[in-house]
């Protein structure tokens, strides 16, 4: 179904995930709609994602449903990203490291 959307229609349904996807990947069902949009509209909806949860990853670290949704977004974010998104964790590096999921 994403794959039909075009840009304008996309660029729409990223919209209706802003300030949401906190809820979203913390949800059983949530997390896969996530999964499912970044790895259909790899250049818009992991930078998103990186934007939410960078501000404060804390609360969704020991979900793996949500754990699993930043293993992925961190997987698809584009390299010049990823040193912001490293400079952001970097006080929390070793403990992200250390934890189960």
């Amino acid at each position: 179904l994403l794959d039909a959307l075009d840009a304008e229609q996309q660029d729409t349904l990223v919209e209706t995930f802003r300030g949401q996807v906190g809820r979203l990947i913390m949800d059983k069902h949530g997390f896969r709609v996530m999964q499912t949009a970044m790895k259909r509209l790899p250049d818009k909806v992991p930078m998103l994602v990186a934007e939410e949860l960078l501000s404060d990853i804390w609360p969704f670290i020991d979900s793996p449903h949500a754990s699993s949704v930043a293993q992925l977004c961190v997987e698809q974010l584009p390299a010049d990203y990823l040193s912001i998104a490293a400079a952001a964790l970097d006080d929390k590096a070793e403990a992200l490291a250390c934890h189960q999921y």
